[in-house]
């Protein structure tokens, strides 16, 4: 089976149901072909990105312990960066697993991840990821900055 746009539309359309067991595009005789190039670069693109949001979430809790000690409202910035950039890793190495099955890179045994299930805890992990930077923005930056800058306009005021 040639793999073509039209296949590649129909995989991206049903991602909840697994595909036919004859859709495996690499296994198929696609060399040269514009899109099993597109394939493999959708695949490549999500292991890169899983790698650079790694790299990113490892330098934001770096940052994050130095500014605990000096800085405290920068350390709850980079905890909510450091939560996005969690959450971006698990949604980037997931969506790369599916797709790479999709795509027939990997074995039958990944088809489970396409089920609505393993969809939907990464979007509940998202869900609460959201909740708590919105908690941490209420409860703490908010009434911080508020705090601070009632200091900066009485200090201002007794000039």
């Amino acid at each position: 089976m040639r793999m073509t746009c039209t296949t590649i539309r129909q995989a991206a359309g049903s991602l909840a149901s697994p595909l036919p067991s004859r859709f495996s595009p690499v296994a198929a005789n696609i060399h040269g072909t514009i899109p099993a190039m597109l394939a493999t670069a959708s695949v490549v693109t999500y292991a890169l990105l899983l790698l650079l949001w790694s790299a990113i979430f490892t330098l934001y809790l770096r940052q994050r312990r130095e500014a605990q000690r000096s800085a405290p409202l920068v350390a709850v910035l980079m905890s909510v960066l450091a939560l996005d950039a969690l959450k971006s890793v698990v949604e980037s190495g997931y969506f790369g697993l599916v797709w790479a099955w999709q795509y027939g890179f990997l074995g039958k045994s990944f088809a489970v991840l396409s089920r609505p299930g393993p969809l939907t805890a990464v979007k509940f992990l998202n869900l609460v990821v959201a909740g708590i930077v919105l908690f941490r923005l209420i409860r703490v930056w908010i009434p911080t900055r508020l705090a601070e800058r009632s200091g900066q306009l009485a200090k201002l005021g007794e000039l």
